[in-house]
Protein backbone atom coordinates (compact mmCIF):
# COMPACT_ATOMS: atom_id res chain seq x y z
CA UNK A 1 0.00 0.00 0.00
CA UNK A 2 1.32 3.47 -0.87
CA UNK A 3 1.77 6.31 1.64
CA UNK A 4 -1.57 7.98 0.83
CA UNK A 5 -3.40 4.70 1.38
CA UNK A 6 -1.70 4.09 4.71
CA UNK A 7 -2.49 7.62 5.89
CA UNK A 8 -6.11 7.26 4.75
CA UNK A 9 -6.47 4.26 7.07
CA UNK A 10 -5.57 6.56 9.98
CA UNK A 11 -7.41 9.83 9.33
CA UNK A 12 -9.43 9.47 6.13
CA UNK A 13 -8.64 10.33 2.53
CA UNK A 14 -10.51 13.65 2.68
CA UNK A 15 -7.98 14.96 5.24
CA UNK A 16 -4.98 14.35 2.99
CA UNK A 17 -3.78 16.43 0.06
CA UNK A 18 -1.15 15.54 -2.50
CA UNK A 19 -2.06 18.01 -5.24
CA UNK A 20 0.79 19.82 -6.96
CA UNK A 21 -0.49 23.16 -5.64
CA UNK A 22 -0.60 22.00 -2.01
CA UNK A 23 2.79 20.30 -2.13
CA UNK A 24 4.36 23.41 -3.67
CA UNK A 25 2.79 25.63 -1.00
CA UNK A 26 4.27 23.52 1.78
CA UNK A 27 7.64 22.88 0.14
CA UNK A 28 10.67 23.81 2.21
CA UNK A 29 13.81 25.02 0.44
CA UNK A 30 12.94 22.99 -2.65
CA UNK A 31 11.97 19.82 -0.74
CA UNK A 32 8.47 18.74 -1.75
CA UNK A 33 6.56 16.55 0.71
CA UNK A 34 4.78 13.45 -0.53
CA UNK A 35 1.60 14.56 1.21
CA UNK A 36 0.09 17.14 3.55
CA UNK A 37 -2.32 15.98 6.25
CA UNK A 38 -4.87 18.13 8.09
CA UNK A 39 -5.98 16.35 11.29
CA UNK A 40 -9.23 17.46 12.93
CA UNK A 41 -8.26 16.16 16.38
CA UNK A 42 -5.13 15.94 18.49
CA UNK A 43 -5.64 12.18 18.68
CA UNK A 44 -5.50 11.90 14.88
CA UNK A 45 -2.42 14.11 14.76
CA UNK A 46 -0.65 11.93 17.32
CA UNK A 47 -1.55 8.74 15.43
CA UNK A 48 -0.20 10.13 12.16
CA UNK A 49 2.98 11.22 13.92
CA UNK A 50 3.41 7.79 15.52
CA UNK A 51 2.96 6.16 12.10
CA UNK A 52 5.54 8.46 10.51
CA UNK A 53 8.05 7.81 13.29
CA UNK A 54 7.59 4.05 13.00
CA UNK A 55 7.94 4.12 9.20
CA UNK A 56 11.05 6.31 9.24
CA UNK A 57 9.32 9.26 7.56
CA UNK A 58 10.56 12.80 8.10
CA UNK A 59 7.85 15.22 9.25
CA UNK A 60 7.62 19.00 8.98
CA UNK A 61 5.02 20.51 11.33
CA UNK A 62 3.16 23.53 9.93
CA UNK A 63 0.22 25.78 10.60
CA UNK A 64 -0.78 28.15 7.81
CA UNK A 65 2.63 27.71 6.19
CA UNK A 66 3.67 31.35 6.66
CA UNK A 67 7.00 30.65 8.41
CA UNK A 68 8.44 27.78 6.39
CA UNK A 69 11.38 29.93 5.22
CA UNK A 70 12.85 29.85 8.73
CA UNK A 71 15.66 27.39 9.42
CA UNK A 72 18.35 25.45 7.61
CA UNK A 73 17.69 23.22 4.61
CA UNK A 74 15.91 20.07 5.86
CA UNK A 75 17.52 16.69 5.40
CA UNK A 76 14.26 15.43 3.94
CA UNK A 77 10.54 16.25 3.97
CA UNK A 78 8.26 13.26 3.50
CA UNK A 79 5.16 14.50 5.24
CA UNK A 80 3.76 17.83 6.41
CA UNK A 81 1.33 17.80 9.32
CA UNK A 82 -0.73 20.98 9.38
CA UNK A 83 -2.57 22.15 12.51
CA UNK A 84 -4.88 24.50 10.55
CA UNK A 85 -8.01 22.55 11.49
CA UNK A 86 -7.12 22.53 15.19
CA UNK A 87 -8.34 26.11 15.38
CA UNK A 88 -10.63 26.30 18.41
CA UNK A 89 -10.57 28.69 21.34
CA UNK A 90 -11.08 25.95 23.93
CA UNK A 91 -11.51 28.10 27.03
CA UNK A 92 -11.58 31.84 27.55
CA UNK A 93 -12.04 33.43 30.96
CA UNK A 94 -12.00 37.24 30.61
CA UNK A 95 -12.22 37.69 34.38
CA UNK A 96 -9.06 35.61 34.85
CA UNK A 97 -7.22 37.09 31.85
CA UNK A 98 -6.44 33.60 30.55
CA UNK A 99 -7.33 31.57 27.48
CA UNK A 100 -6.66 28.07 26.16
CA UNK A 101 -6.31 27.84 22.39
CA UNK A 102 -5.63 25.13 19.81
CA UNK A 103 -2.40 25.56 17.86
CA UNK A 104 -4.12 26.13 14.52
CA UNK A 105 -6.07 29.20 15.63
CA UNK A 106 -4.81 32.23 13.72
CA UNK A 107 -3.40 35.27 15.49
CA UNK A 108 -6.00 37.42 13.72
CA UNK A 109 -8.98 35.33 14.86
CA UNK A 110 -7.74 35.10 18.44
CA UNK A 111 -7.24 38.86 18.63
CA UNK A 112 -10.74 39.44 17.22
CA UNK A 113 -12.26 37.30 19.99
CA UNK A 114 -10.28 38.64 22.95
CA UNK A 115 -10.42 42.29 21.83
CA UNK A 116 -14.20 42.22 22.28
CA UNK A 117 -13.40 42.19 26.00
CA UNK A 118 -10.61 44.75 25.71
CA UNK A 119 -7.91 42.07 26.07
CA UNK A 120 -5.15 40.56 23.95
CA UNK A 121 -2.00 38.49 23.97
CA UNK A 122 0.49 41.35 23.59
CA UNK A 123 2.54 39.95 20.74
CA UNK A 124 2.75 41.46 17.28
CA UNK A 125 4.60 38.81 15.28
CA UNK A 126 6.25 39.85 12.06
CA UNK A 127 4.52 38.48 8.99
CA UNK A 128 0.99 37.53 8.03
CA UNK A 129 -2.05 37.95 10.28
CA UNK A 130 -3.01 34.47 9.12
CA UNK A 131 -0.07 32.96 11.02
CA UNK A 132 -1.25 30.40 13.56
CA UNK A 133 -0.54 30.74 17.26
CA UNK A 134 1.24 27.38 17.18
CA UNK A 135 3.57 28.64 14.46
CA UNK A 136 4.18 31.91 16.29
CA UNK A 137 5.06 30.05 19.49
CA UNK A 138 7.22 27.46 17.72
CA UNK A 139 9.27 30.26 16.13
CA UNK A 140 9.00 32.67 19.09
CA UNK A 141 8.11 35.32 16.54
CA UNK A 142 7.88 38.87 17.90
CA UNK A 143 7.66 42.45 16.70
CA UNK A 144 8.05 46.01 18.04
CA UNK A 145 5.81 45.45 21.10
CA UNK A 146 8.46 43.20 22.60
CA UNK A 147 10.11 46.27 24.16
CA UNK A 148 7.26 46.81 26.62
CA UNK A 149 5.50 43.46 26.81
CA UNK A 150 8.21 40.87 26.21
CA UNK A 151 8.33 37.93 23.79
CA UNK A 152 5.68 35.25 23.12
CA UNK A 153 7.43 32.84 25.50
CA UNK A 154 6.54 35.20 28.36
CA UNK A 155 2.81 34.63 27.85
CA UNK A 156 2.63 30.85 27.52
CA UNK A 157 1.56 29.43 30.89
CA UNK A 158 0.55 25.99 29.69
CA UNK A 159 1.25 23.80 26.69
CA UNK A 160 0.29 20.43 25.18
CA UNK A 161 2.62 18.65 22.79
CA UNK A 162 2.55 15.60 20.52
CA UNK A 163 5.98 13.96 20.51
CA UNK A 164 7.56 12.10 17.62
CA UNK A 165 6.43 8.69 18.87
CA UNK A 166 2.83 9.90 19.23
CA UNK A 167 3.00 10.42 22.99
CA UNK A 168 0.97 13.38 24.26
CA UNK A 169 2.33 15.43 27.15
CA UNK A 170 1.43 18.70 28.85
CA UNK A 171 3.15 21.26 31.00
CA UNK A 172 2.02 24.23 33.06
CA UNK A 173 -1.69 24.96 33.30
CA UNK A 174 -4.42 27.58 33.04
CA UNK A 175 -3.39 29.55 36.11
CA UNK A 176 -0.73 32.26 35.89
CA UNK A 177 0.97 31.20 39.16
CA UNK A 178 1.27 27.55 38.31
CA UNK A 179 4.96 26.82 37.81
CA UNK A 180 7.01 24.77 40.25
CA UNK A 181 10.47 23.57 39.28
CA UNK A 182 11.68 23.81 35.68
CA UNK A 183 9.24 25.54 33.33
CA UNK A 184 8.95 22.94 30.55
CA UNK A 185 6.73 25.25 28.48
CA UNK A 186 9.73 27.33 27.49
CA UNK A 187 11.54 24.32 26.04
CA UNK A 188 9.14 24.12 23.09
CA UNK A 189 8.83 27.86 22.46
CA UNK A 190 11.11 28.75 19.57
CA UNK A 191 12.17 25.12 19.00
CA UNK A 192 10.73 25.08 15.45
CA UNK A 193 8.77 21.91 16.13
CA UNK A 194 11.95 19.84 16.43
CA UNK A 195 11.06 18.49 19.89
CA UNK A 196 7.34 17.95 19.33
CA UNK A 197 4.29 19.46 17.67
CA UNK A 198 2.57 22.03 19.87
CA UNK A 199 -1.17 21.25 19.81
CA UNK A 200 -2.58 23.53 22.50
CA UNK A 201 -1.47 26.54 24.54
CA UNK A 202 -2.72 28.41 27.59
CA UNK A 203 -2.01 32.14 27.48
CA UNK A 204 -2.11 34.91 30.02
CA UNK A 205 -3.70 38.03 28.56
CA UNK A 206 -3.28 41.76 29.09
CA UNK A 207 -5.74 44.66 28.83
CA UNK A 208 -5.60 46.59 25.56
CA UNK A 209 -4.39 50.14 26.36
CA UNK A 210 -7.17 52.71 26.53
CA UNK A 211 -5.18 55.11 24.41
CA UNK A 212 -2.24 54.75 22.02
CA UNK A 213 -0.20 57.33 20.14
CA UNK A 214 2.93 57.38 17.97
CA UNK A 215 5.43 60.17 17.37
CA UNK A 216 7.67 60.32 14.30
CA UNK A 217 11.11 61.89 14.74
CA UNK A 218 13.34 62.55 11.74
CA UNK A 219 16.98 63.61 11.49
CA UNK A 220 20.02 63.51 9.26
CA UNK A 221 22.11 62.75 12.37
CA UNK A 222 21.93 59.12 13.50
CA UNK A 223 23.90 59.98 16.63
CA UNK A 224 21.24 62.44 17.80
CA UNK A 225 18.49 59.86 17.37
CA UNK A 226 20.52 57.29 19.32
CA UNK A 227 21.04 59.86 22.09
CA UNK A 228 17.27 60.30 22.19
CA UNK A 229 16.73 56.53 22.36
CA UNK A 230 19.10 56.27 25.31
CA UNK A 231 17.46 59.22 27.04
CA UNK A 232 14.00 57.68 26.66
CA UNK A 233 15.10 54.25 27.86
CA UNK A 234 16.86 55.72 30.90
CA UNK A 235 13.88 57.86 31.89
CA UNK A 236 10.54 57.16 33.52
CA UNK A 237 8.86 57.01 30.13
CA UNK A 238 7.31 53.66 29.20
CA UNK A 239 7.36 53.38 25.41
CA UNK A 240 5.65 50.35 23.94
CA UNK A 241 7.81 50.41 20.82
CA UNK A 242 10.84 52.29 19.49
CA UNK A 243 11.56 51.61 15.83
CA UNK A 244 14.55 53.10 14.01
CA UNK A 245 14.42 52.93 10.21
CA UNK A 246 16.51 54.14 7.30
CA UNK A 247 15.30 56.25 4.39
CA UNK A 248 14.59 53.27 2.13
CA UNK A 249 12.36 51.70 4.78
CA UNK A 250 10.41 54.92 5.30
CA UNK A 251 9.50 54.98 1.62
CA UNK A 252 8.23 51.39 1.80
CA UNK A 253 6.31 52.21 4.99
CA UNK A 254 4.86 55.30 3.27
CA UNK A 255 5.51 57.38 6.39
CA UNK A 256 6.32 60.73 4.69
CA UNK A 257 9.62 61.52 6.40
CA UNK A 258 10.52 64.34 4.02
CA UNK A 259 13.59 62.59 2.65
CA UNK A 260 15.39 62.31 6.00
CA UNK A 261 17.99 59.51 6.08
CA UNK A 262 16.85 58.29 9.51
CA UNK A 263 13.47 58.15 11.22
CA UNK A 264 12.45 57.08 14.70
CA UNK A 265 8.94 55.96 15.62
CA UNK A 266 8.03 55.96 19.33
CA UNK A 267 4.72 54.45 20.46
CA UNK A 268 3.07 54.90 23.86
CA UNK A 269 0.01 53.15 25.24
CA UNK A 270 -1.86 53.69 28.52
CA UNK A 271 -4.64 55.95 29.79
CA UNK A 272 -5.22 59.09 27.72
CA UNK A 273 -3.64 61.51 30.20
CA UNK A 274 -0.58 59.30 30.71
CA UNK A 275 -0.04 59.02 26.96
CA UNK A 276 -0.35 62.78 26.47
CA UNK A 277 2.12 63.41 29.28
CA UNK A 278 4.68 61.02 27.80
CA UNK A 279 4.32 62.59 24.37
CA UNK A 280 5.01 66.03 25.85
CA UNK A 281 8.11 64.77 27.69
CA UNK A 282 9.35 63.18 24.47
CA UNK A 283 8.91 66.48 22.62
CA UNK A 284 10.97 68.29 25.27
CA UNK A 285 13.75 65.72 24.94
CA UNK A 286 13.80 66.21 21.17
CA UNK A 287 14.09 69.98 21.61
CA UNK A 288 16.87 69.64 24.21
CA UNK A 289 19.02 67.35 22.05
CA UNK A 290 18.37 69.32 18.85
CA UNK A 291 18.75 68.66 15.11
CA UNK A 292 15.57 66.59 15.02
CA UNK A 293 12.00 67.21 13.92
CA UNK A 294 9.06 65.59 15.72
CA UNK A 295 5.49 65.13 14.58
CA UNK A 296 2.61 63.25 16.12
CA UNK A 297 1.01 60.76 13.74
CA UNK A 298 -2.74 60.49 13.35
CA UNK A 299 -4.38 57.34 14.68
CA UNK A 300 -4.97 56.13 11.14
CA UNK A 301 -1.36 56.79 10.10
CA UNK A 302 -0.01 55.03 13.19
CA UNK A 303 -2.21 51.97 12.71
CA UNK A 304 -1.07 51.67 9.10
CA UNK A 305 2.56 52.20 10.08
CA UNK A 306 2.74 49.44 12.68
CA UNK A 307 0.89 47.03 10.40
CA UNK A 308 3.41 47.82 7.66
CA UNK A 309 6.34 47.27 10.04
CA UNK A 310 4.97 43.81 10.80
CA UNK A 311 4.48 43.09 7.08
CA UNK A 312 7.72 44.70 5.93
CA UNK A 313 9.35 41.51 4.65
CA UNK A 314 6.48 40.97 2.22
CA UNK A 315 6.13 44.66 1.29
CA UNK A 316 9.84 44.88 0.46
CA UNK A 317 9.80 41.53 -1.41
CA UNK A 318 12.83 40.51 0.65
CA UNK A 319 14.85 37.49 -0.45
CA UNK A 320 17.26 37.73 2.47
CA UNK A 321 16.47 38.76 6.06
CA UNK A 322 19.19 38.96 8.71
CA UNK A 323 18.53 39.63 12.40
CA UNK A 324 21.42 41.14 14.36
CA UNK A 325 21.08 41.27 18.16
CA UNK A 326 23.57 43.36 20.13
CA UNK A 327 23.94 45.25 23.40
CA UNK A 328 21.84 48.40 23.67
CA UNK A 329 24.94 50.48 24.31
CA UNK A 330 26.28 49.51 20.86
CA UNK A 331 23.15 50.20 18.82
CA UNK A 332 24.54 53.14 16.83
CA UNK A 333 27.80 51.34 16.13
CA UNK A 334 25.94 48.23 14.97
CA UNK A 335 23.57 50.18 12.71
CA UNK A 336 26.50 51.96 11.06
CA UNK A 337 28.38 48.67 10.65
CA UNK A 338 25.40 46.94 9.04
CA UNK A 339 24.63 49.90 6.81
CA UNK A 340 28.24 50.15 5.62
CA UNK A 341 28.57 46.43 4.86
CA UNK A 342 25.42 46.29 2.74
CA UNK A 343 26.09 49.58 0.97
CA UNK A 344 29.65 48.58 0.07
CA UNK A 345 28.30 45.33 -1.37
CA UNK A 346 25.98 47.45 -3.57
CA UNK A 347 22.90 45.56 -2.40
CA UNK A 348 19.30 46.76 -2.60
CA UNK A 349 18.53 46.73 1.11
CA UNK A 350 16.54 48.29 3.93
CA UNK A 351 17.30 48.53 7.65
CA UNK A 352 14.81 48.47 10.53
CA UNK A 353 15.79 48.23 14.19
CA UNK A 354 13.73 47.44 17.26
CA UNK A 355 15.86 50.11 18.89
CA UNK A 356 14.71 49.57 22.46
CA UNK A 357 15.73 45.90 22.25
CA UNK A 358 18.83 46.54 20.12
CA UNK A 359 17.68 44.16 17.38
CA UNK A 360 18.61 45.24 13.85
CA UNK A 361 16.86 43.62 10.90
CA UNK A 362 18.37 43.79 7.42
CA UNK A 363 16.20 43.15 4.36
CA UNK A 364 17.73 42.50 0.93
CA UNK A 365 15.96 42.11 -2.42
CA UNK A 366 16.87 41.87 -6.09
CA UNK A 367 19.52 39.20 -5.48
CA UNK A 368 21.12 37.43 -8.40
CA UNK A 369 22.08 34.01 -7.06
CA UNK A 370 25.45 33.77 -8.77
CA UNK A 371 28.40 32.06 -7.10
CA UNK A 372 30.13 35.42 -6.74
CA UNK A 373 27.12 37.10 -5.12
CA UNK A 374 26.57 34.21 -2.72
CA UNK A 375 30.23 34.49 -1.75
CA UNK A 376 29.73 38.19 -0.95
CA UNK A 377 26.72 37.37 1.23
CA UNK A 378 28.64 34.69 3.12
CA UNK A 379 31.38 37.22 3.84
CA UNK A 380 28.84 39.77 5.11
CA UNK A 381 27.28 37.25 7.49
CA UNK A 382 30.68 36.07 8.75
CA UNK A 383 31.83 39.66 9.26
CA UNK A 384 28.69 40.43 11.27
CA UNK A 385 29.06 37.28 13.37
CA UNK A 386 32.65 38.09 14.16
CA UNK A 387 31.62 41.63 15.09
CA UNK A 388 28.93 40.51 17.59
CA UNK A 389 30.88 37.52 18.95
CA UNK A 390 32.80 39.45 21.60
CA UNK A 391 29.63 41.13 22.88
CA UNK A 392 27.67 37.87 23.16
CA UNK A 393 25.30 39.00 20.43
CA UNK A 394 23.92 36.90 17.61
CA UNK A 395 23.31 36.99 13.87
CA UNK A 396 20.44 34.82 12.63
CA UNK A 397 19.25 34.51 9.03
CA UNK A 398 15.46 34.20 9.02
CA UNK A 399 15.05 34.08 5.22
CA UNK A 400 17.62 33.25 2.57
CA UNK A 401 18.02 31.79 -0.92
CA UNK A 402 18.69 28.06 -0.91
CA UNK A 403 22.09 28.69 -2.51
CA UNK A 404 23.15 30.67 0.57
CA UNK A 405 21.72 28.13 3.01
CA UNK A 406 23.82 25.43 1.35
CA UNK A 407 27.05 27.11 2.46
CA UNK A 408 26.22 28.70 5.83
CA UNK A 409 24.29 27.80 8.99
CA UNK A 410 21.42 30.25 9.38
CA UNK A 411 21.54 30.05 13.19
CA UNK A 412 25.26 30.48 13.69
CA UNK A 413 25.33 29.02 17.21
CA UNK A 414 28.18 26.75 18.28
CA UNK A 415 30.01 25.61 21.40
CA UNK A 416 28.21 24.60 24.59
CA UNK A 417 24.80 25.56 23.19
CA UNK A 418 25.25 23.09 20.35
CA UNK A 419 26.04 20.12 22.59
CA UNK A 420 23.09 20.87 24.88
CA UNK A 421 20.67 21.14 21.96
CA UNK A 422 21.90 17.88 20.45
CA UNK A 423 21.40 16.08 23.76
CA UNK A 424 17.85 17.41 24.12
CA UNK A 425 17.01 16.41 20.54
CA UNK A 426 18.32 12.87 21.08
CA UNK A 427 16.18 12.55 24.19
CA UNK A 428 12.95 13.87 22.67
CA UNK A 429 13.27 12.65 19.07
CA UNK A 430 15.89 9.87 18.82
CA UNK A 431 14.84 8.91 15.27
CA UNK A 432 15.12 12.53 14.11
CA UNK A 433 11.59 12.43 12.73
CA UNK A 434 10.68 16.08 13.30
CA UNK A 435 12.22 18.75 11.05
CA UNK A 436 15.64 17.06 10.82
CA UNK A 437 18.42 19.43 9.85
CA UNK A 438 16.46 22.68 10.13
CA UNK A 439 17.25 23.83 13.65
CA UNK A 440 20.37 24.90 15.53
CA UNK A 441 23.54 23.04 14.46
CA UNK A 442 21.47 21.02 12.02
CA UNK A 443 19.46 19.00 14.55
Amino acid sequence: MDLIGKLADIIGLEDISATAETLARYSIDGHLPQAVVYPWTVKDLAEVLHFADREGLKVAPAGAGTKLAIGNIPERVDLVISTKRLNQVIEYEPADLTAVVSAGCSWKDFYRITSQNGQFVPIDPLGSDEATLGGIISTNSYGPLRLFYGAPRDYVIGIKVAHADGTLTKGGGKVVKNVAGYDMNKLYVGALGTLGIVTEMAFKLRPIPQSQATSQITSDDLGKLCLLIGSVLNSQLLPHSIELVDGRSVRVLDAHAGGAPWTLFVRFGEGHEAVEYQLSVLEKKVQEIGRMQIERMSEREATRLWQSVRSFEELFCAQLVIRVSIRKSRLQEAVVRCDDLLRQAELDYALLAHAGDAVVRLYVRGLQETEENIGHLVKIVKDLREYVRLTRGSVVISRAPVALKRVIDVWGLTGETASIMRAIKESFDPRHTLNPGRYIVGI
